[in-house]
């Protein structure tokens, strides 16, 4: 069995990409994002029992989407599984005890769906050197607007995110190989699904099934294709939504890895860096309004509940 990432800037597709991965057979990544590799794998490395990574995995926002979805599995029994092996045996056998519980027993390519594991390629490299990553990659300008209307995210910390998830699989790829890199354009992706699933299936060596472009049900809860089936044409609406001096803003910070990813700028000529005191600002804002946004869909109680439980898990080590 081959472990397979699917990793980018958030907005920027990652979640389309995971759902239409279904049409491959043998291909399963769990419906809700992991976050916490990071932490499991240290925590692992450092001499924990498999009862401990259980509990600490039991207590994370990711355990609470998959016992929300009736995905979880028995923890005495996961425990059990988990007991004696390696960090990244043990990570592989939560995987795939979760896709027993989703009721698919054949995987050849296991993994999982977080958009800032592209921050941990490395990692990933030492821990599964046969690791396969899809790297979604879409407009900055899009993605950067979509962060903002999703979150609030500022347009500041959202470029400077956008430009270091690119440069992170620019890094991997050069330390590692592109082959184990697949890079798709979010924008290939929508204009034409089945072209772009049917370049992954060589990639991979699977065959597609296309009915899941007509099926596949939106896993988004945030932004325009929040439970939206099938797969739609995007229509970039960035120049209307901003201002010259945002789009300048926003392709200033990204300049050098959109010329990388073919991506023309229309209004910055050169690269320039953010300053680094607006940028703590814009930091410690868009924590606050993340949380607001949070709020407005759950509760106030419940969003701190949630975003507490989220930054301790990606923490925990």
């Amino acid at each position: 069995m081959t472990p397979l990432f699917v990793v980018g800037a958030p907005r920027s597709g990652t979640t389309l990409t995971r759902t239409l991965l279904k049409g491959f057979a043998p291909v399963y990544l769990p419906p809700d994002e992991f976050q916490i590799l990071p932490g499991f794998i240290a925590r692992a490395e450092a001499g924990a029992t498999a009862q401990d990574l259980v509990a600490m995995v039991s207590g994370s926002v990711f355990a609470g989407h998959m016992r929300r979805r009736g995905l979880w599995p028995d923890e005495a029994a996961l425990a059990a599984r988990m007991d004696g092996l390696s960090p990244a045996e043990a990570f592989r056998a939560l995987v795939l005890a979760i896709a027993e519980q989703d009721g698919q027993e054949q995987v050849v390519f296991w993994g999982d769906k977080t958009p800032e594991t592209v921050f941990q390629l490395d990692l990933i490299a030492r821990l599964w050197p046969d690791a396969r990553i899809i790297e979604v990659v879409r407009d900055p300008r899009s993605t950067v607007l979509s962060m903002h209307r999703a979150w609030g995210r500022s347009l500041l910390r959202g470029s400077v995110i956008w430009r270091d998830a690119r440069a992170a699989t620019r890094a991997f790829a050069g330390r590692h190989g592109r082959e184990r890199l697949h890079t798709l354009s979010f924008e290939a992706l929508t204009a034409d699904p089945g072209a772009e699933m049917a370049r992954i299936g060589d990639w991979l060596g699977l065959d597609y099934d296309h009915a899941t472009l007509a099926t596949a049900s939106s896993e988004e809860r945030w932004g325009r294709a929040a439970g939206s089936t099938g797969v739609r044409a995007q229509k970039a609406d960035w120049e209307a939504a901003l201002s010259d001096r945002q789009i300048s803003q926003i392709e200033e910070i990204c300049f050098d890895e959109m010329i990388a990813a073919g991506i023309s700028p229309t209004r910055a000529t050169a690269r320039r860096a953010p300053d680094a005191m607006a940028l703590k600002l814009a930091k410690a804002g868009d924590a606050l309004r993340v949380l607001q946004a949070y709020a407005r869909e759950r509760g106030w109680p419940a969003a701190v509940s949630y975003k507490v439980s989220q930054w301790q898990g990606r923490r925990s080590s």
